[in-house]
């Protein structure tokens, strides 16, 4: 007698773990992201560590991406290149938390070889905003509305296809 499952059981089988996983996957990021700004963002309007000035809506009418990242996190290792390479098409706004004074935060982004600029916060934004672990990103409206929120690390496309929808939709 044969033991093994019928082709159509392993599937279903298989089928029901993956959403099982999906589930949990977006129930733990929905925890993640419970206390993340959903409504209106602040409005900013400041000079980086490296003396450009930072704005929140951007003038641009584009969205913004707000990106709070850590000197010190691993996983901003992960996603700042992405970041980076989005500054090229849309505004972003980098607000560096937890990691020293200026000089600090301009060393940092100087040895990295990053283009954006940052804000250097002292726990105000992280704050309003929600931050409760790094990478914690933001995509913006044109009229300073938060349309998607995300912590942990994020790719390149995942970013920019949450930047294009917004951009849709405004």
């Amino acid at each position: 007698m044969n033991d093994a499952p019928a082709p159509r059981s392993k599937a279903k089988r298989l089928l029901l773990e993956a959403l099982i996983a999906i589930g949990l996957f977006y129930g733990i990021s929905a925890y993640f992201q419970k206390d993340m700004l959903k409504d209106t963002a602040p409005v900013i309007a400041s000079k980086g560590v490296k003396g450009t000035s930072l704005s929140l809506p951007s003038a641009t009418g584009k969205p913004t991406l707000v990106y709070f990242f850590a000197e010190w996190c691993g996983a901003c290792k992960l996603t700042s290149p992405a970041v980076d390479n989005i500054a090229t098409d849309y505004p972003v706004l980098a607000i560096a938390a937890d990691s020293g004074s200026d000089a600090n935060v301009r060393a940092f982004l100087k040895a990295k070889g990053y283009g954006f600029d940052a804000l250097n916060d002292k726990g105000t934004l992280t704050q309003h905003f929600g931050v409760s672990g790094f990478p914690s990103l933001y995509v913006v409206d044109a009229r300073g509305e938060v349309r998607f929120v995300t912590r942990g690390v994020s790719t390149e496309p995942a970013l920019r296809a949450r930047l294009f929808l917004t951009e849709q939709l405004q």
